[in-house]
């Protein structure tokens, strides 16, 4: 042999060390998503609230971190906290992300709602009708497309929501 010997046995210890690390990301973006629904949907409905404290904290949260690029979160996330003693883990990304996605989130609630006719929010039909029980036309005004076969943006599930109650 010549002066290098090509020892792979050295990289065992690492390789088992790795074999769960193509799990990582996919943990990490179901973390976040399952994060970012439920805080989205409060947010939107802070958003849409009457309390001016309430929409003020939803507007500022979502105007900062919308203007944070999401490398910078995750920067201050695994560099900024642990100088203050908290312990960082394989989840961190992902709470990084459900940070990031909680806000784009809180605004795409936010117009599904204001896409909503005032009339039927008043009537409080919008979510369920009752005499039309279209659950579907009810969650495409809430879906940032409005649906496969839909027109433009806002207009295709506005109109389905109105004709899925009676006037």
């Amino acid at each position: 042999m010549g002066i290098y010997d090509l020892n792979l046995r050295v990289l065992v210890p690492i390789c088992r060390c790795l074999a769960g690390a193509p799990c990582a990301p996919w943990r990490s973006s179901v973390l976040a998503t399952l994060l970012s629904f439920p805080l989205g949907l409060v947010g939107a409905l802070m958003r849409i609230a009457d309390n001016r404290l309430a929409r003020a904290i939803a507007t500022g949260y979502v105007e900062t971190v919308r203007n944070i690029p999401l490398l910078v979160v995750l920067y201050i996330l695994f560099l900024v906290l642990p100088l203050y003693g908290i312990r960082i883990n394989s989840l961190t990304p992902g709470a990084g992300l459900a940070i990031n996605n909680t806000a784009y989130t809180i605004e795409i609630v936010r117009a599904g709602f204001a896409a909503i006719p005032p009339g039927l929010l008043r009537q409080g039909r919008w979510f369920w009708p009752l005499e039309h029980p279209n659950p579907h036309a009810t969650f495409r005004a809430l879906s940032p497309r409005g649906g496969p076969n839909s027109g433009p943006a806002g207009t295709e599930p506005r109109r389905s929501v109105q004709t899925s109650a009676k006037p």
